[in-house]
């Protein structure tokens, strides 16, 4: 709020940013469409406890001209980021305290976005739209599904999916 800043959320907090003006929704390899594209012109990303690893970043396709700040608390754990123009080793809480208390003292203003963020409906639909090959015949496209549980469930639900990426044919 102090800068203006988009927000996003990778896998592991999904929601942590619900309801927030400028959340932008999942960063990575799961981003609609529309928010990949906002990503894509990302120009300083401050990643607070996100790893930054190739799913995170769609293997660096996701903010190629960005300068990265990384916050980790684990002094032994590499910066995944490819290269962090500055890594903050430290407590996520404190790091951001820190951060928020230097842009205060240097009276940082926020910097004025010129649209909103991609909406929920933006991004659904941006899902929808791209051509997956879909044949009908060998059923329901899943993301109909989805939609269709995002429609029926309530607000504050957790829904587990498995894209199978582990799964073997059974012989």
């Amino acid at each position: 709020d102090l800068v203006g800043a988009r927000v996003a959320s990778t896998m592991p907090t999904v929601g942590i940013f619900a309801g927030h003006p400028r959340n932008v929704g999942i960063c990575g390899q799961s981003s609609s469409p529309v928010v990949a594209e906002e990503l894509y012109d990302t120009d300083v990303v401050i990643a607070v406890g996100a790893s930054l690893n190739s799913f995170t970043t769609r293997v660096g396709a996701i903010f190629p001209a960005a300068k990265i700040v990384q916050c980790e608390i684990d002094v032994d754990r590499d910066f995944k980021a490819s290269s962090p123009e500055l890594g903050l080793l430290g407590d996520a809480g404190d790091s951001v305290r820190a951060l928020v208390a230097e842009w205060k003292r240097m009276d940082v203003s926020p910097v004025a976005v010129n649209a909103p963020a991609p909406s929920w409906a933006d991004a659904r639909a941006s899902i929808m739209k791209v051509d997956l090959g879909h044949d009908p015949a060998r059923g329901i496209d899943p993301r109909d599904l989805y939609a269709w549980l995002d429609d029926e469930l309530p607000d504050d639900r957790v829904v587990v999916v498995d894209g199978g990426r582990a799964s073997y044919p059974i012989p």
